[in-house]
């Protein structure tokens, strides 16, 4: 793995320039990088990567490049991912590659409006999930020292604690829970620059004692494991990993139905999908979930079933290595 920036230290110059303007020194190197390896192929994996990558590889003689999308063009419009070249340099990476990647079929019709790129051009590679891998690793049960009893249902979030997560309306439906009489525990994993005023939210709606701020984790695996409901607020979403991840350790999901989140949880299959900022019906479909043990359990055994078939890591690493052959054979995956 080479690292840019570790190079632009390395002179005075060359680092202060690459402090002042990031993405032009960015797009310079990876220049003088392509002209020297000359790689038959190119991949760029998200928006800033994106519009870097694809002028630097054509500029350099690269004859395919590809770009792929994971986001949708509304997190580009909130501060502070907010710039007034946005729309323009996603527009100039989508003329000049190849191939579009998307990871969700939403996320095609969103990337052609909002750049106005080349609908042929956009190739649906849902994330793959590396089952055997996941399944192996070894845990061990977080419930006692969070102080969830055997018989609490604890539900379980995982994500980034950011505006697009929406994590005070998953707390709003965790408080009416409790007023009517369904308790449990929510343990959120994740950080964000949204921690403090969120757990202050909590304590105001009056569910601090019931809320677990676990922060970062590097064994996720635990909390899916010690978990029996995961649930997911988000305004915006690419293809959720976190979702996979749950849905592989059979918990059942309710979801928003942000980006490709429906297409991760068959609704009334393997968990609930609900609109996106609809709070009546993401709590009403949390209390079915809380309530129900047998729901929970044919709901969490239909997603590991599901994520296994569908979204496996060997699938996913065929379709990179046929796209970046030029065989495309994801293409006529789009609906």
């Amino acid at each position: 793995v080479e690292e840019l920036y570790r190079r632009y230290r390395q002179n005075m110059l060359v680092h202060s320039a690459a402090f002042l303007w990031p993405s032009t020194a960015a797009l310079f190197s990876l220049w003088r990088r392509f002209r020297r390896g000359r790689p038959a192929c190119v991949w760029a994996w998200t928006f800033i990567a994106d519009v870097v990558v694809a002028p630097a590889a054509r500029l350099a003689g690269v004859p395919r490049v590809v770009i792929r999308v994971e986001n949708y063009s509304a997190w580009k419009t909130w501060p502070p991912h907010r710039r007034w070249w946005n729309r323009w340099a996603d527009r100039n990476a989508a003329r000049l590659a190849d191939v579009v990647v998307v990871n969700a079929p939403l996320l095609g019709d969103d990337y052609t409006a909002w750049p106005g790129g080349d609908r042929r051009k956009i190739v649906v590679v849902p994330n793959g999930v590396d089952s055997a891998r996941w399944l192996a690793r070894p845990w061990r049960s977080r419930r006692e020292e969070l102080g969830v009893g055997p018989r609490e249902v604890m539900v379980l979030t995982v994500s980034r604690l950011a505006r697009e997560k929406n994590h005070a309306l998953l707390l709003r439906a965790s408080a009416r829970l409790h007023q009517q009489g369904l308790g449990h525990r929510l343990v959120v994993v994740g950080d964000g620059p949204l921690r403090e005023p969120l757990r202050n939210y909590a304590a105001d709606l009056g569910v601090a004692q019931f809320t677990h701020w676990v922060g970062s984790t590097d064994a996720p695996q635990d909390f899916y494991r010690s978990a029996n409901v995961f649930a997911l607020s988000s305004d915006i979403e690419g293809l959720p990993n976190a979702l996979l991840e749950a849905q592989l350790f059979a918990l059942p999901a309710v979801t928003t139905a942000a980006g490709g989140a429906p297409w991760v949880v068959r609704h009334g299959e393997t968990g609930w999908v609900v609109p996106v900022g609809g709070e009546e019906a993401f709590t009403a479909a949390l209390a079915q979930l809380v309530r129900d043990e047998e729901l929970r359990r044919r709901f969490g055994a239909a997603g590991q079933a599901h994520v296994t078939a569908e979204f496996s890591v060997q699938r996913w690493l065929g379709r990179v290595e046929a796209i970046s052959r030029g065989e495309d054979p994801a293409r006529k995956e789009l609906v």
